[in-house]
């Protein structure tokens, strides 16, 4: 059975690459529509991408269930 923490491996980059994709499409807008804005430090961009990427696979990989078929198969073949 699959582990939380191989989930999370597999599924936490995924999501962290579009929500690194979203968080560049923000910072351009408000750097077209408010110029004179800060601008967001890296650091927090970055943290904030990971930390929103674990609470969206977390769900996931609490409650994923691993069902094997062949052993599902083999037992309900009773004569």
């Amino acid at each position: 059975m699959p582990s939380t923490g191989a989930t999370l491996r597999r599924d936490a980059p995924i999501h962290a690459t579009m929500v690194t994709l979203v968080v560049v499409s923000v910072d351009r807008y408000r750097r077209i529509v408010y110029p004179h804005k800060a601008r967001l430090p890296p650091f927090i961009a970055v943290l904030g991408v990971w930390i929103t990427s674990v609470c969206v696979v977390l769900p996931y990989a609490i409650y994923m269930n691993y069902i094997d078929l062949q052993v599902r198969w083999e037992t309900s073949q009773v004569f």
